[in-house]
């Protein structure tokens, strides 16, 4: 449950964070900010495995 429950939140950050991104006009702002919200996401997904 907490899996799915952290896919949906990380595919609701990439949404909101590819807009923000393009609108910078600069592709590597849209990895760094895919890659950023990717490692943010699996950071609380460990820490909420290890709090459980």
């Amino acid at each position: 449950m907490f899996l799915k429950l952290n896919l949906y939140v990380m595919l609701y950050i990439l949404l909101i964070a590819i807009p923000f991104a393009k609108a910078s006009g600069e592709e590597n702002e849209i990895r760094l900010t895919l890659r950023d919200s990717i490692e943010i996401a699996l950071e609380k997904n460990e820490t909420v495995l290890k709090d459980a």
